[in-house]
């Protein structure tokens, strides 16, 4: 996916995300759509990384308010957004579930056209039973 963000070294030439935190944001908004009332399976592979994307990143580039309201939905109590560690491991597991559904996009569809895939899939996805807003 990096090479869909336009401050990649290497980055395709039809971007998707400014940046790697706006890719793993809108991820975690994919893997909140696909997950509906269950929480996804915890994410470990982002854990093992030895360089996590520091929150005051996110704050910079007007991503947290998307972040608290996956928090407050989806944590047990919505104080528990404001917790740090507990709102970094909750987008890393949407976003992995969400990484996975666009990996399955990319693949069926190929990169020329994985963009266009990506904004049809995000203005109409696939229904399901989770929470109504």
């Amino acid at each position: 996916m990096l090479p869909f963000c336009s401050r990649h070294s290497d980055p395709h030439k039809q971007t998707c995300f400014e940046t790697y935190a706006h890719l793993l944001v809108a991820a975690a908004g994919i893997g909140f759509h696909k997950a509906g009332n269950a929480r996804p399976v915890a994410c470990r592979s982002f854990l093992s990384q030895p360089f996590p994307i520091d929150l005051a990143i996110f704050r910079t580039q007007g991503l947290m308010p998307q972040m608290l309201s996956l928090g407050i939905f989806c944590l047990p109590s919505p104080d528990d957004a404001l917790d740090e560690d507990a709102l970094a491991k909750l987008i890393e597991d949407l976003a992995g579930e969400g990484l996975m559904e666009m990996e399955r996009i990319l693949q069926k569809d190929g990169m020329t056209s994985f963009p266009w895939k990506l904004a049809e899939w995000i203005a109409n996805p696939p229904t399901h039973h989770g929470p109504s807003l």
